[in-house]
């Protein structure tokens, strides 16, 4: 793969053309009503070679059989493949919730917004290491209240095998968002992506920032060596037009290169905010 003319030293009658990609034959590849958020796909040698974390689209639900006012937001569900086009759910009888159907939920809560696969761990029950956006809200009837039962923010968890996960609901590692208007701004929000950067050797997040009044969503870099202790984040991504806002960034490192997918928010096609 070719991004630019970086290595290249010399070329005579060629052409550079990138064609536009075709939606495959295949979709959809898992047939849930809605699937709110892909988070991770990754690829083993061993089977099953492709396994796939993600949100099935279930928002707030009873978690707590002692207090029915405990609502907790999302779910993350588990799905597995041997070639990346036919997947299929596991039936995991870990946890269940009348709002979604099937058996392949691994985590009862969270969004995973950073996933990582460490085989040369030494603990072999943290191999596998998240890092978890969740949010517990009490509840009167259907009407949301302000007071949190589980305070929004990102928190850590661990695996031997991806399925079977614990955390530490205690101790947040990163909070959710201040509304804020000054850099640097403490916390972050839904769309952060969280990866390994090999040339600096640390755990890196593109961060959702926004500032307020108006609402401007941007882009802030924070970093860690241990995926607990984090620095403030950089702005990095920023726009100026009024109806245009950085609400995603997905970054991967490749061939001495980092790699930016962008992904605005036109607020004059969604209406202002």
């Amino acid at each position: 793969l070719f991004l630019d003319n970086y290595l290249v030293g010399e070329a005579t009658n060629i052409t550079r053309e990138v064609h536009h990609p075709v939606r495959s034959e295949h979709n959809p590849m898992l047939d849930d009503q809605i699937i709110w958020w892909l988070q991770h796909v990754m690829m083993f040698d061993e089977s099953p070679r492709f396994r796939m974390w993600y949100n099935p689209g279930v928002n707030f639900h009873k978690w707590n059989k002692d207090d029915e006012t405990d609502r907790i937001r999302f779910v993350t569900a588990y799905a597995v493949s041997e070639d990346g086009v036919n997947w299929k759910r596991p039936d995991l009888g870990i946890y269940q919730t009348p709002k979604y159907p099937y058996g392949n939920i691994t985590l009862q809560y969270g969004m995973m917004h950073g996933l990582f696969y460490e085989p040369w761990e030494e603990d072999p029950e943290k191999r596998f290491k998240a890092v978890v956006c969740v949010e517990g809200r009490r509840f009167e009837g259907k009407k949301i209240l302000p007071e949190f039962t589980v305070d929004e923010g990102y928190y850590l968890h661990w695996s031997p095998d991806g399925i079977h996960w614990k955390g530490d609901l205690d101790h947040m590692v990163i909070p959710s968002q201040a509304r804020s208007v000054l850099f640097p701004i403490p916390g972050m929000g839904d769309t952060s992506r969280f990866w390994w950067d090999p040339v600096r050797e640390k755990y890196m997040v593109d961060a959702k920032t926004t500032l307020y009044n108006p609402i401007k969503r941007s882009r802030s870099l924070m970093e860690s060596d241990d995926l607990v202790h984090w620095s403030r984040g950089r702005p990095i991504l920023f726009t100026t037009a009024e109806n245009i806002q950085v609400y995603g960034h997905a970054v991967t490192f490749y061939q001495g290169m980092y790699i930016g997918f962008r992904w605005h928010s036109y607020t004059d096609y969604f209406g202002q905010e």
